[in-house]
């Protein structure tokens, strides 16, 4: 959590949201130099929350937890939780990493 992500904008969405009683929840992850003066600033705020960072291992399925969990239509929300983990499958694994990595020894032999 650092100055370049502007975290600060979700703060006023959780203000409008808490303001209107919308129901949304908002769940700021990770750590940064910017996380305690952004828990400071969200203090009695209701719909928003601060964790810890998660092991990779954690974090896919957590990322494919949070995209699922943004549609409030069930079936829409499932569509939209499969495609966040065809892209977890896709881009957030260790076989996307190693594909990765190839690509770029490739690209380094291909430069010699």
């Amino acid at each position: 959590m650092g100055a370049k992500q502007g975290l600060e904008n979700v703060l006023h969405a959780t203000r409008r949201a808490d303001d209107r009683r919308e129901r949304v929840r908002f769940l700021l992850m990770g750590d940064g130099g910017r996380r305690r003066a952004l828990e400071a600033a969200a203090a009695g705020l209701e719909r928003v929350s601060f964790v810890d960072p998660l092991p990779d291992c954690e974090f896919e399925d957590a990322l494919c937890d949070a995209v699922a969990a943004v549609g409030s239509d069930r079936a829409w929300a499932r569509e939209l939780g499969a495609r966040g983990r065809a892209y977890a499958d896709r881009h957030l694994t260790a076989g996307a990493a190693a594909r990765a990595y190839l690509e770029w020894v490739e690209t380094l032999a291909d430069s010699r």
